[in-house]
Parts: structure tokens; sequence; C-alpha cells
């Protein structure tokens, strides 16, 4: 609706309309009506365009309108009431359905390599972006956000690194460990599991994964895994 801004707050008043705290009467003339919208003038000729949809279809130039305004309390309150409602189901849905750091514990071990593995995640109503695993502060592994969506269908250990085993055996573990792997997912299901090559026989590792959502990044438990003898 377009109102006159120079529209005085008491034109009612001098142009034989009347106006309460919560009520206003005033006959408006019709000016014309023109591409859906009707243009009204005051006793003194200040301009009211309405829709003419909000006024009867048998309205022309000349037609006198009485136009009453009145504010719904009632229905103000209701709808007030229902936007704090709906913000308070919201904080409430997003503060109690927060993601779960993850749990690693060590598969296998051999004398080069070391499998880690997590449980099912529990993302609550957050969007995972990825996971990383680390060894000694170092990162050696990441696997995507889209391969941890669904539970895992096919439990067979995933290679870091080069595909089709230890064809690079002679590298050393620090040569191993500046590019960090992606694992791939078996054709329907998710990783659980990677497997850390590369390592030294007999010496202890130090294993961290973090998770990486849309709520921040979630450490797992830290968990110390040793190499097998050579």
């Amino acid at each position: 609706m377009g109102i006159d801004n120079h529209i005085p707050i008491d034109f009612f008043l001098q142009n034989s309309g009347t106006i309460t705290p919560k009520r206003c009467v005033v006959d408006l003339t019709v000016a014309r009506v023109d591409a859906g919208v009707a243009v009204l003038l005051t006793a003194d000729h200040h301009v009211v365009e309405l829709p003419t949809l909000l006024l009867p279809s048998s309205i022309s130039g000349g037609s006198v309108i009485t136009v009453s305004v009145k504010r719904n309390d009632q229905a103000e309150s209701l709808t007030n009431d229902e936007f704090v409602n709906t913000q308070d189901d919201i904080l409430t849905y997003f503060t109690t359905h927060m993601p779960k750091p993850p749990r690693i514990y060590l598969g296998e071990a051999t004398s080069k390599s070391v499998e880690i593995a997590w449980h099912d995640l529990d993302m609550g109503v957050s969007e995972v972006r990825r996971l990383e695993v680390w060894c000694d502060e170092r990162l050696v592994q990441i696997v995507p956000g889209t391969d941890l969506v669904e539970k895992v269908k096919d439990e067979r250990p995933l290679l870091a690194g080069t595909e089709g085993g230890d064809s690079t055996g002679a590298a050393s573990s620090s040569q191993a460990m500046k590019s960090p792997g992606t694992p791939k997912s078996p054709s329907g299901g998710t990783v659980n599991k990677v497997i850390i090559r590369n390592l030294e026989p007999d010496r202890e590792y130090g294993m961290l994964a973090k998770l990486r959502t849309s709520s921040g990044v979630l450490p797992s438990n830290r968990l110390s895994v040793r190499t097998l003898r050579g």
C-alpha cells in the first residue's frame, strides 16, 4: 500500500474521520482504478493507493468508500508465539543433536603397517567434511566425507598410498608420510578403516583422527600402537 509520506497523523480527524488508539475509520474518494490499483483521495487531496483486491468489485472513479483499519492484537500475539516457539525448537534440535568425536582402535598390525579403524560415526544433524588420520603429528590419511555417510558394507582393509600393495617397500617412513593418501571406498559401502604402511618394525606410533564437520573439528581418542618385530 502506497501512502503519501506527508499525510499528518491527525488528518483523519480533520476530514470527518474517526481515530482511536486501536482503530481508524475514514471516508475516501476513488480517483481512478488502474492496473489493479485504486488511487484514493482524502478530503484534503492526500493520495492513498490500495490494491483493488482489498476493495469492493463495483467501485469506479468517483465512488466513496469507508476504510476501517484495526490492529489485531490476538493474531499478532499468536504469530509472535509461533515465531518464538520455532526459534526454541531450532535451538533445541541443533544443540541436542551435536556430532560425537570418533573412536579409533587398532585393527591389525604387521612389522611395517598398522590398521586403524573406527566405530560408526554419529554425525547428529551436522554435515561431515572429511576424516583425517594423523600419525605422530603427521597427516597420513584423508577420507572424504562422501565415503563416511553410510555404514560400511565391505570389511576389506583399504590401503593408503600406492594401490597394489607394497611396491614401494624400500621407501622410508618419512617419505611415505610426506603426502597424505586418500583411501577408496568399496562399491556400495563406506570407509571405516585404513592401513598405514611403510612404518618401521618394532616401533611405537601415536595415532589420532580428526573429524571435520560443519559444526567444527572433533578429535578422536589418542591411540598408541606398536608395529611387530621384523
